[in-house]
């Protein structure tokens, strides 16, 4: 063999041996003991990493989603993993995974409630509710939030699902939304529409963190909203600061409360310290007393189990 053969037989020797070494990372990182559990379920089942898995931090989350990671980061956000996978036998058909981890499941769901409306199609992945789209499946469970996008054109709503399922199956902890969401349980409130706010309620930071959801009671829309209680907010420590932030802020009669808002009129009630209420444009005592009256049952009801989840 001349020299210059076998400089080409090593270069192929060399470019197969870093090939299949590429292939044992990629299998690692699906496949090993240190992969991500959500990611090994995937791996488990067939699917085949397309690029190397990404690690993000609070500090450097802004370099993966830059604009959207004040979205993130007030709920408790501790890690973000990307994977770019393919489904078995179908390396061209990519989907990126992204595992949002948080302090609780209150927080991940808390993300997932912001990126949910009316009209949404929804489907079932494992017990929780995911949005779903030709582009994207979204979802929580535990203490993670899941976005599965195309990573390529020729990932379908199939694959995103599939990839989901795994995901799911892989993932730990309560699937829907905090037991405190029921507060706002009532005829009025329109479904699909509770959030679970960290910074500000209809502008007022005294309001949150807390629950909130939109109203239709005949021709009035308006708010409703739960004050989740922190270590030293309830009974009259609340009162206080409601009544340093709020504008026109008065009691009405043991247990309801008025503040004239800038574009609301806010009713509250209290039961056993907690909080919560319904605000519209020029919302009377009347027109409200009704949605008034189911969220005390509903606050006397949380009470008697214990407050706010955690």
């Amino acid at each position: 063999m001349t020299r210059a053969a076998r400089s080409i037989a090593e270069g192929v020797l060399l470019l197969g041996l870093l090939a299949l070494c590429g292939g044992c990372a990629a299998s690692s990182a699906l496949r090993g003991p240190d992969a991500d559990p959500a990611l090994r379920v995937l791996g488990e089942r067939g699917w085949t990493l397309a690029s190397p898995v990404r690690v993000f931090s609070p500090e450097t989350l802004y370099e993966e989603i830059d604009g959207e990671a004040e979205l993130y980061l007030p709920y408790g956000f501790r890690r973000l993993t990307v994977a770019v996978v393919s489904p078995p036998e179908k390396r061209a058909a990519q989907v990126r995974v992204a595992l949002f981890r948080h302090g609780s499941a209150r927080d991940a769901w808390g993300v997932y409630s912001l990126r949910r409306f009316p009209g949404q199609q929804a489907a079932a992945v494992g017990p929780s509710e995911a949005i779903v789209s030709d582009a994207s499946v979204e979802f929580a469970r535990g203490g993670t939030f899941v976005h599965i996008g195309q990573g390529s054109a020729a990932a379908s709503r199939g694959d995103l699902l599939e990839a989901a399922r795994g995901v799911a199956d892989a993932l730990e902890g309560p699937a829907g939304p905090p037991p405190d969401a029921a507060v706002l349980s009532v005829a009025a409130a329109v479904r699909r529409t509770t959030v679970y706010q960290k910074r500000a309620i209809l502008g007022y930071e005294s309001l949150a963190p807390g629950y909130e959801a939109r109203f239709q009671s005949g021709d009035v829309s308006g708010t409703l909203l739960f004050l989740e209680p922190g270590p030293a907010a309830g009974g009259s420590a609340r009162a206080e600061s409601l009544a340093r932030d709020l504008p026109q802020f008065e009691s009405v009669s043991p247990g309801l409360f008025r503040a004239r808002l800038r574009s609301a009129t806010l009713w509250l009630v209290s039961e056993q310290g907690l909080y919560a209420g319904a605000a519209a444009e020029r919302l009377t005592r009347e027109q409200a007393q009704p949605i008034l009256d189911e969220l005390r049952k509903n606050l006397a009801a949380r009470a008697a189990t214990g407050g706010a989840s955690r």
